[in-house]
């Protein structure tokens, strides 16, 4: 692992054993990831918790065969993209709302 800033970390992996959304969706939605980090936090009263690379270094994760990694994985990463395509979709609404308004009031 290299550290880029205080606020990211790059994460190497042999593609041969873990698949990096395989990887994402665990750090950011698996319930064992989230219970280990909890444990690292216990007895922290900071408001902004922050994760060292040693820490992250030391989280265990369960690895199922790599096809069904790559199957959750994708998944994962499609419903980020799904998600990102709705807000933007919902953003364009509410700015051609706000457009049809301003035409009405200026009538």
């Amino acid at each position: 692992m290299k550290c880029i800033t205080s606020n990211f970390i790059r994460c190497d992996f042999d593609t041969k054993k873990i698949y990096s959304w395989y990887f994402c969706y665990q750090f950011n939605e698996g319930k064992d990831f989230e219970k280990q980090i909890e444990m690292y936090h216990q007895g922290t009263t900071l408001s902004v918790k922050k994760l060292n690379i040693k820490t992250i270094g030391e989280l265990k994760i369960f690895l199922p065969d790599i096809e069904k990694q790559i199957l959750i994985g994708n998944i994962y990463r499609q419903s980020i993209i799904q998600n990102d395509l709705m807000i933007k979709q919902a953003d364009d609404i509410k700015k051609f709302t706000m457009e049809l308004i301003c035409r009405m009031e200026e009538d």
